[in-house]
Order: structure tokens, then sequence, then C-alpha cells
């Protein structure tokens, strides 16, 4: 792992509980939970789920998302 020991990891990404397709894109959504169970040996001081608005194909619409912000263990 390149991160050292205390570094932190912070991520936000869109998830399966709300989606709203855009522009006929497809999108591999990560399921509720499935980013915070990857950091699982880690100490997570910040884990939030939530909606962000959004209009970008002119049509009012939110999008699911989780965000977390990790801390890698001194001892793994």
């Amino acid at each position: 792992m390149l991160t050292n020991p205390g570094g932190v990891h912070a991520h936000l990404v869109f998830t399966d509980a709300a989606i709203y397709r855009e522009k006929s894109e497809t999108i591999d959504y990560f399921k509720s939970g499935e980013l915070a169970d990857l950091y699982g040996d880690w100490s997570l001081v910040r884990r939030e789920r939530g909606e962000i608005p959004c209009a970008q194909d002119g049509t009012r619409h939110s999008h699911s998302m989780e965000q977390i912000v990790a801390v890698r263990p001194f001892s793994a």
C-alpha cells in the first residue's frame, strides 16, 4: 500500500439508492455501504450519505452519494 500509516483518504461516490440517467449514461454505481466496506480496517472519521442536487441536462433531479474520510491505521 502506498499510503503511509496515519495517511488519509477522502472519497465521494454516487450510489445506487437514487439513480437518474443523464444523456443515456451507463454508470457502475456503488451500493450503499460498499465504499466504507473497502476501508474495513481503517478508522472512518467521517461517513455521510445523502443526495446531491443536479440539473445538468435541464431537468431538476438528484444523485445519491456516500462520502468517507478514512485514516490508515499505524499498525496493520
